[in-house]
């Protein structure tokens, strides 16, 4: 049997089996058209994307809690059972054929900012954007705490000991920010009052600007984030 979600505009395919398959958001699908499939690049009309607050406790988020494994954009960011929903959208686009390069630029009302590189690879392609902006570039005394950070948890040995091994690493070959921020996600991923002071600003709720840039030919569109409308039925 198959449905299309009417709130998600998911394709739900039931089997006989006992088994459920979901393929996340249809809607370029059904935007498609043969102009679309012919012309070089293309920006279709993203979903909304919806900025999750943590349930309050012993409440109940209904329907809008229970969730698979995809898409990640609501996947718990912990193992608790009432874990915090992780904050991302994704943001999908169409090349007609591998392009030698491709980035997108998302911008904010208030001048903040973010390019990022694109994958290049033929048909329908999907980013996800973690609704940060890009952080300003570190400063030589944060990485040089960040560094002691590393070293620190490495010394301390632990079944993560070669993960943060591998990582500081790959933090101390960066030659650019994107780079160093890569490597140094681990760090972020480990909480505390040490994370905050280096996390990229996030988004609020609004209409923001998108520019997918193909073989420098440009490509506009736009991504409406919203805040978690338990919260509005909640007032």
């Amino acid at each position: 049997d198959l449905v299309i979600h009417p709130r998600d505009n998911d394709l739900v395919a039931g089997t006989h089996g006992r088994s459920i398959f979901i393929a996340d958001d249809i809607t370029p699908l059904q935007q498609l058209t043969p102009a679309i499939v012919a012309a070089p690049a293309h920006m279709f009309d993203q979903r909304v994307a919806t900025i999750w607050e943590n349930g309050s406790r012993g409440g109940q988020r209904g329907h809008f809690w229970y969730a698979g494994e995809n898409p990640p954009s609501v996947a718990p960011s912990g193992t608790l059972p009432r874990a915090g929903l992780s904050h991302s959208a994704f943001i999908t686009y169409y090349l007609k054929s591998p392009a030698s390069a491709a980035t997108l630029e998302i911008s904010g009302a208030r001048g903040l900012a973010r390019i990022v590189t694109l994958p290049r690879g033929a048909g329908i392609n999907r980013y996800r954007w973690d609704l940060r902006f890009a952080a300003p570039a570190l400063t030589d005394s944060q990485r040089q705490t960040i560094s002691q950070r590393f070293e620190q948890l490495i010394r301390a040995g632990g079944e993560d000991q070669a993960s943060y091994a591998e990582s500081y690493a790959k933090f101390q070959a960066a030659s650019s920010e994107e780079e160093r921020r890569a490597a140094m996600q681990i760090l972020l991923d480990a909480g505390g009052g040490f994370a905050n002071e280096f996390r990229s600003p996030t988004v609020g709720p609004g209409t923001y600007r998108l520019i997918l840039t193909v073989d420098g030919k440009r490509y506009p569109g736009s991504l409406v984030v919203r805040a978690d409308p338990m919260l509005a039925r909640g007032q």
